[in-house]
């Protein structure tokens, strides 16, 4: 036998799930972040204040080589600051943020990269990426190209041409032995700027940052661990 909701129910019901919605939404935006840096100010400590949606924040500390464990992230913004700052605290007397991310809709996991630049005779200007997790799989190596200019990757007998701005990934189904890995610049003539040996492991994510640096260019690793790694300091 089908029973019907009575029409006053019904539309008690239907009141309800608006007046419900909001915080709904709220709820499918939580995510867990997990934070590092690639660079820090000469005079900085590495610690962080991160604050979501609910209005304090509370401290993270940053390392160069680790991301952080994860945290509980409510809404659809973080952000960073030098500072404490309280829950009831008068938004015009809050100190500007570092550094403030939008977490795409949908994340469930998202890996965050800090890092600052200091410019003469001027405070230190920080700057950040967001990773969706669901873009950057476990057991994975991600290599970013954040040149002004494209590079050239072997990895093996592959060979890769990498854009800035864009990433290419490593699988551990696809490499399980060490590989020899050479970068290089393009333009104006092939050159040789980076050479090493890489493993991919099951066990973790890694994310190969490769800057410029005085006229040549340097390569930053962050490693997520699956579980929070012994020590966060940098």
């Amino acid at each position: 036998m089908r029973s019907e909701i009575p029409l006053p129910c019904a539309a008690l019901l239907h009141a309800l799930l608006l007046f419900l919605s909001p915080c709904l939404g709220a709820e499918e935006r939580s995510c867990e972040v997990a934070v590092a840096a690639l660079s820090l100010p000469a005079d900085s400590s590495g610690l962080v204040h991160w604050r979501d949606d609910d209005g304090a924040t509370m401290p993270l500390q940053l390392s160069a080589r680790y991301f952080s464990g994860r945290v509980k992230l409510r809404g659809g913004m973080i952000q960073f600051f030098d500072e404490p700052i309280m829950k009831d605290e008068d938004p015009a007397s809050a100190p500007e943020p570092l550094v403030s991310m939008s977490i795409p809709p949908g994340a469930k996991l998202a890996y965050i990269v800090l890092w600052s630049e200091t410019e003469a005779d001027n405070p230190a200007r920080w700057q950040g990426r967001l990773l969706n997790a669901k873009d950057w799989k476990a057991g994975s190596m991600k290599v970013f190209n954040a040149c002004s200019e494209p590079l050239g990757i072997a990895a093996g007998r592959k060979r890769i041409q990498l854009s800035t701005g864009k990433s290419v990934d490593f699988h551990a189904r696809d490499w399980d032995e060490p590989f020899p890995v050479k970068i290089f610049r393009l333009q104006p003539e092939l050159k040789t700027v980076f050479s090493s040996t890489w493993r991919v492991t099951e066990e973790r994510r890694e994310l190969c940052f490769i800057g410029p640096a005085n006229g040549t260019v340097t390569l930053r690793s962050l490693i997520a661990l699956s579980e929070r790694p012994p020590t966060d300091t940098p």
